[in-house]
């Protein structure tokens, strides 16, 4: 259940997840590690004694902006915070720039981050699924070598922007003007 953050400047109930919803389609089996291409390259996923490994990574059809508001730990209902998040290739909100494409594959979208091996994933996902409440939706990539994309290297969680269509969530903002922001 969500707890509600009430904007009490326009009346707004901006509701906040208690935790990052799952993706109901990925394979979570046998996966060990973390990618993190925004706040998670430099505050690792979990206290440290639980990472048994890190190293640079990229994954591929995945585009990094700063299209997610953050009202839970970087900002306020009245005035949201930016942070990163990710959204794939196919992304409605991603059209103009999937057009980019020409011959239709993602490689024009590669984000590189870091990737974090965890000896114990499943004692650190409440914690982390906490982190990630507001707006991100745990799922699963493939990570590739960052100097050879042909080579894949791991498969990771990773913290998506709500997929959800046709609403999204609100934390979601979409490509923003800077003067907006």
């Amino acid at each position: 259940m969500a707890a509600a953050i009430t904007d009490t400047e326009n009346q707004v109930n901006l509701p906040c997840w208690d935790s990052a919803e799952v993706d109901p389609e990925a394979n979570f089996e046998g996966v060990t590690s973390v990618f993190g291409y925004g706040s998670l390259v430099w505050k690792p996923p979990c206290d440290t004694r639980h990472i048994v490994g890190s190293q640079i990574g990229c994954i591929k059809g995945w585009a990094r902006r700063f299209w997610q508001h953050s009202v839970d730990h970087r900002g306020t209902p009245t005035a949201p915070g930016r942070v990163a998040t990710i959204l794939h290739h196919t992304h409605p909100d991603m059209a103009a720039e999937s057009t980019a494409a020409v011959d239709g594959s993602d490689d024009c979208f590669i984000t590189a981050g870091m990737v974090y091996t965890i000896s114990d994933i499943a004692a650190i996902l409440p914690e982390l699924d906490f982190r990630e409440k507001n707006g991100y939706t745990r799922t699963v990539v493939d990570v590739y070598d960052p100097k050879d994309l042909t080579r894949k290297i791991d498969r990771a969680i990773m913290f998506e922007t709500c997929p959800a269509l046709p609403t999204h969530h609100h934390s979601h903002t979409y490509c923003a003007r800077s003067e907006e922001i």
